[in-house]
């Protein structure tokens, strides 16, 4: 346990009495530089919750910009814990407790960003909001999920490292033509960029428009097309009729 965590998990200010004990589990297992894993079970038995809870309280403090996520994988490509990343320039005094390594981070739902390991990223400058400003706010003003901006501010500035701005916005802009309409679908913007989907080759070919069919209107000598011919028995038979398209 990092002494210097620990008060700084206490001082932040947090929307629920369990959103502070997850916190403060979290600050009780992590490194100075704020970093943790432990299963979800284990935070429920120090917290007294239970996994669904637990996870809900992640996701909040997420949203919060106190945390963030990275999913871990073993060497046999199966998932393990996460990686919990506590943001200690956030909040509170608003001075760093300890270098803030930018690992990935994301929502604690159903996307994450999957790596066979989590490096240590010390040479990586802190993200803060009174950042000077990179293009993120526009980025973020035209993403169609806002979820975890946090996370996303800090996944956007490694992503500067692979691309100019520019380019991440005309990933973007290609990607709200051809996202899902349904809003869960919707990728969450840190994974959006953690899995460089800018460079994602959509097809953007306009659908094929639906063949015209010209309005046909009977001749006036038929009954809608058809017409009928009674034989010498009083049977009664149909034929198209010449005006029938």
């Amino acid at each position: 346990m990092s002494i210097k965590v620990m008060a700084w998990a206490w001082e932040q200010a947090t929307t629920s009495s369990g959103e502070k004990l997850v916190l403060l589990a979290l600050a009780d297992h992590a490194n100075d530089d704020g970093q943790c894993w432990p299963g979800m079970e284990r935070i429920g038995q120090k917290c007294g919750m239970g996994k669904r809870q637990v996870s809900n309280h992640v996701q909040r403090l997420i949203e919060a910009g106190l945390l963030g996520t990275t999913r871990r994988c073993r060497d046999d490509h199966k998932y393990s814990t996460y990686l919990y990343q506590l943001n200690l320039t956030s909040s509170g005094s608003g001075v760093p407790l300890g270098q803030q390594q930018q690992s990935s981070t994301g929502p604690a739902e159903a996307e994450f960003r999957a790596e066979p390991s989590v490096e240590n990223r010390k040479d990586e400058p802190s993200v803060s909001s009174s950042s000077v400003d990179d293009g993120f706010a526009e980025f973020w003003a035209i993403y169609p999920r806002k979820i975890g901006k946090g996370g996303a501010r800090a996944s956007y500035r490694r992503a500067l490292k692979k691309a100019d701005h520019k380019t991440l916005m005309a990933g973007l802009h290609l990607y709200n033509l051809t996202r899902p309409k349904e809003a869960h679908y919707i990728c969450h913007p840190t994974t959006w960029l953690n899995q460089e989907r800018w460079s994602d080759d959509m097809n953007t070919e306009p659908e094929t428009p639906e063949v015209e069919i010209p309005r046909w209107e009977p001749c006036g000598k038929c009954n809608n097309g058809w017409l009928y011919t009674t034989d010498d028995k009083g049977y009664e038979y149909a034929h198209p009729c010449e005006c029938r398209p």
